[in-house]
């Protein structure tokens, strides 16, 4: 009795363990602006360039960015 009961338990600590909360610098949204705009604060616009591109194709819909500065 106690066996199944602490097997129970085990099972029950494994699979609440694997919730856990991702990792905010993996999952970062922000993460290609926030590294174009590093690039432009060290005037590396040449390495900027192609992730403002790939960010400005991913989120067409967004034209607030077309008229304000970085």
């Amino acid at each position: 009795m106690s066996r199944t009961i602490y097997s129970l338990l085990l099972l029950l600590a494994a699979t609440t363990s694997s919730y856990a909360q991702p990792t905010h610098t993996i999952t970062d949204p922000e993460k290609k602006y926030k590294e174009a705009k590093e690039f432009f604060v060290k005037e590396q616009y040449a390495l900027a360039y192609p992730i403002v591109k790939e960010l400005k194709q991913a989120y067409p819909e967004n034209t607030i960015s077309d008229h304000t500065y970085i």
